[in-house]
């Protein structure tokens, strides 16, 4: 009778051995395969995805650790038809900024000139000023805001920019034909100060040591222009010319305009 007893025992013990295992088994299988029963094998790409899902920005953050390069030394390519030679510097700040600085020289602003200045070569008033160029200063820089991110510039960027650029140009007014004056030199330089906002994208090649940035943008330029002017020596106001009989002498007119400006750039570097 006892070795009945302990046999219905032992059978009781093993069948519930087996449902457990039946039950496990029957879990795990529900957590690694598809409603239709099928196996499926978890990617990489899978797990990103599910990691997104669970921990939503961080997964951004921890794909973005680290940094390629940092630091880029390049010119603007577009600034060169604007009369400016610069070097600029950018530096990645985060994975989400970057700052870029950029200082250099001028020369003379071709299209400046040609829509703002166009008398300076046509009228009669001008016939006798000769005008020449000295170097001047100019530099700008930006504030590059990545919505996506980036590890080393690579993609598409926004953020201000400010520009300030000093054309250093003199004008020689030679003696009219009253001969009311000996030649004179008269500042005929002109100033403009640019703030904007640019949207611009960066795009790397050869294993990432060539970088180049292509950006465009609307702002406002504030601009500083100084003519050469006569004025009546009896009035000390400004004459169109001379009548002949009152002596006249040359000077500065400046005049002072806020102008609606496109930005548009274009920068080759290479990254440190």
């Amino acid at each position: 009778m006892k070795s009945l007893e302990f046999s219905v025992t032992k059978v009781v013990l093993m069948v519930l051995m087996v449902l457990v295992q039946t039950t496990g088994h029957a879990q795990k299988k529900s957590k690694d395969t598809d409603s239709d029963g099928a196996i499926r094998v978890f990617t990489d790409e899978d797990n990103a995805k599910l990691q997104t899902k669970r921990k939503g920005s961080k997964t951004n953050k921890k794909l973005l650790e680290g940094y390629g390069d940092r630091n880029v030394i390049d010119i603007n390519l577009a600034l060169l038809g604007r009369g400016y030679l610069g070097i600029g510097y950018e530096r990645l700040l985060n994975h989400y900024f970057a700052i870029e600085i950029n200082g250099g020289f001028t020369y003379r602003d071709a299209v400046f000139e040609t829509f703002n200045l166009p008398h300076r070569y046509t009228s009669s008033l001008n016939s006798n000023v000769a005008y020449t160029t000295d170097l001047g200063a100019g530099a700008y820089a930006c504030l590059q805001i990545y919505p996506h991110g980036t590890r080393d510039f690579d993609g598409i960027y926004f953020g201000p920019l400010l520009r300030y650029f000093n054309y250093n140009i003199t004008g020689t007014v030679s003696p009219d034909v009253f001969q009311t004056f000996s030649p004179v030199k008269v500042d005929a330089s002109y100033k403009m100060t640019d703030l904007g906002i640019i949207l611009g994208n960066h795009t790397s090649g050869f294993e990432n040591d060539f970088i180049s940035n292509v950006y465009v943008g609307l702002g406002l330029r504030f601009s500083t222009i100084n003519e050469v002017g006569y004025f009546d020596a009896a009035t000390q106001k400004p004459v169109s010319s001379g009548n002949g009989q009152d002596p006249v002498y040359p000077g500065v007119v400046t005049t002072k305009k806020p102008l609606p400006i496109f930005f548009l750039g274009y920068t080759i570097g290479i990254s440190l």
